[in-house]
């Protein structure tokens, strides 16, 4: 199961994210991510990876396209908590090496 926070930090939406991102819920987390940054009026976003147990391939896609689209909008996407197997799988995706990563959340806002 997928847990979803919601804020907005500066001129970024925050996401936090927790629990199993698999195929079942990645396509949530996209739309939700998109939802966010429209709601809010914002082009920047920054996902909260600390609690997330589980990172499926599917979860990396969702990362990836919330990534272009915030690049369309003129902004940024920016990771923060990316820790033990889910810093793993992303260093495999090679995820790391697109968007700006952070120790913490307040270091990603000002990213």
């Amino acid at each position: 199961m997928m847990k979803l926070e919601d804020g907005v930090a500066g001129s970024a939406v925050v996401v936090c994210v927790g629990g199993r991102v698999d195929a079942a819920n990645a396509p949530l987390l996209e739309a939700h991510g998109r939802w966010q940054l429209e709601e809010h009026g914002r082009k920047s976003l920054v996902l909260d990876l600390s609690t997330v147990e589980y990172l499926s391939s599917a979860g990396l896609r969702a990362i990836l396209v919330l990534g272009k689209h915030t690049q369309a909008l003129g902004g940024k996407l920016a990771l923060c908590g990316v820790t033990g197997t889910v810093r793993q799988r992303c260093e495999m995706a090679e995820l790391l090496d697109l968007f700006p990563v952070a120790d913490s959340l307040e270091k990603a806002v000002g990213l």
